[in-house]
């Protein structure tokens, strides 16, 4: 696994497109388990949806309640032996992109 960051920058856009990774874990692992019950438990939030006084995830509440994200959804991607665990933003709050990622990391 090599860790990497790739940015598009175009001031033409008034929303955000975020995605933050971390190494998980693989098809073969005894974790594997542990992973999707983590995502479930972190769970996904989308401002559409009107659920913002009934968040059970404190990640979820934090960024709805601050109006720092539109759109949060914890994803996992297997591959053989190792897979990414992470979270896809999407923003229209330009202004406060560095509160929006100190929240979520």
């Amino acid at each position: 696994f090599t860790g990497s960051e790739v940015c598009f920058w175009d001031d033409t856009i008034d929303i955000i497109n975020l995605a933050i990774s971390i190494e998980g874990v693989g098809w073969s692992s005894h974790d594997l388990f542990v992973m999707l019950i983590m995502q479930s438990i972190f769970g996904n939030w989308d401002r559409s949806l009107g659920s913002r006084p009934l968040m059970s995830s404190r990640l979820s509440h934090t960024l709805s309640s601050n109006n720092l994200v539109n759109i949060s959804l914890l994803f996992l991607t297997f591959y053989s032996d190792t897979g990414l665990w992470g979270i896809y933003l999407i923003s229209e709050n330009l202004t406060e992109i560095d509160d929006l990622v100190f929240f979520t990391l």
